[in-house]
């Protein structure tokens, strides 16, 4: 079974709004790794900083996000990308 060519084409919008939005959350991931450097702790609230949990958590929910701000911007406003 095959996709529609207008889903597909749908899908590969939502999917670039994910990448750039994990790209951009990935950024924000080595900055602050950057500015914490070998801290545990945030230094205005003293909430626990894991470097590895957040190279997950990071990236995967700025493409979550990308992928539904992507899917509504496709289907709303899909004048704009034809």
């Amino acid at each position: 079974m095959s996709l529609h060519p207008k889903f597909r084409r749908n899908l590969s919008h939502a999917f670039t709004f994910a990448f750039i939005w994990a790209f951009f959350s990935f950024i924000y991931l080595i900055l602050e790794r950057g500015i914490l450097g070998e801290s545990n702790f945030y230094p205005a609230t003293d909430n626990r900083y894991d470097f590895l949990s957040s190279a997950i958590v990071v990236p995967f929910g700025g493409f979550v996000m990308g992928f539904i701000q992507g899917w509504i911007e496709v289907l709303w406003m899909k004048k704009l990308f034809i």
